[in-house]
């Protein structure tokens, strides 16, 4: 398997100081629970007998999700610094992630109220993601028509041929 790329806890303290900016709630700036962060951010490289628990990288990226929102680390934005870690994170292991903003609002939210599971978070991310590159999609596009093409599709719901024709 590919190296899961991840973030330091520096980064993701960067990152959610960020959003609380960006909504003008940096009063609220700060962690709860350190141990929390902590765990959260070990939860995709968790190993049982010398096997990853969560060996695919949405498998990761759900479980690190999963985590912030649940163990609540921080006093403020622990539902959307989790959604803003998997957004990047799909990003920087050749995914996109998918889904419009009440859908997205509806799933934290439900992680958050604890209806929905781990394994049925990992689930909406999988319907709700797609490779951004595979040895199929985009096969002879330039990088600038492929950054096109994925916001102009960002349901990704065709693929393109190898020769750049949608399927259909």
């Amino acid at each position: 398997m590919p190296h899961f790329e991840s973030f330091t806890i520096d980064e993701v303290l960067f990152y959610h100081t960020g959003i609380l900016v960006q909504s003008d709630e940096i009063r609220m700036d700060g962690v709860l629970n350190q141990s929390s962060l902590e765990a959260a951010l070990a939860a995709p490289d968790l190993t049982f007998n010398k096997q990853e628990i969560y060996p695919g990288t949405v498998t990761k990226i759900g479980a690190l999700m999963f985590e912030i929102i649940t163990l609540h680390p921080f006093i403020e934005g622990n539902k959307r610094t989790g959604f803003l870690l998997a957004d990047m994170l799909m990003i920087m292991n050749g995914r996109i992630m998918t889904g419009t903003d009440d859908e997205r609002t509806a799933i934290a939210m439900s992680v958050a109220r604890l209806e929905t599971d781990r394994d049925a978070l990992i689930t909406w991310l999988e319907e709700h993601s797609f490779l951004l590159i595979d040895e199929n999609m985009y096969y002879g596009m330039s990088m600038s028509d492929i950054a096109v093409d994925v916001f102009k599709d960002p349901a990704g719901s065709g693929r393109r041929s190898r020769k750049g024709k949608r399927r259909q």
